[in-house]
């Protein structure tokens, strides 16, 4: 946070070039927060913050992102945004599911 300079989590745009066996191709958006801060609107807004950059200054036609199964909170907020589950993939040997979001218009 600004005002105390205590780490809340982060957002942002990725070129991982992850080595799944579903290819994830285009820019890739993580987030992350910090327990005390979830639940509060702040993921959304900084993906909205993300998604708006990556659909009007990056251009670029289409997002993904690779979330785990489990994470309940991170897919609901995917797909508000409009993230949909295109495969399921093994990565680092765990199980994730991969999301795509196609910029609109």
């Amino acid at each position: 946070m600004k005002d105390t300079g205590v780490y809340v989590g982060s957002v942002g745009v990725l070129h991982y070039r992850r080595n799944c066996e579903s290819p994830m191709e285009g820019p890739e958006l993580g987030w992350g927060l910090g327990k005390p801060y979830q639940g509060q609107g702040l993921a959304r807004e900084g993906v909205e913050a993300a998604l708006d950059w990556t659909d009007t200054v990056l251009d670029a036609p289409r997002t993904v992102c690779m979330i785990d199964p489990g994470n309940a909170p991170s897919l609901k907020l995917a797909g508000r945004l409009g993230y949909r589950t295109y495969a399921e993939a093994q990565y680092n040997d765990h199980t994730v599911l991969l999301l795509e979001r196609h910029r609109p218009g």
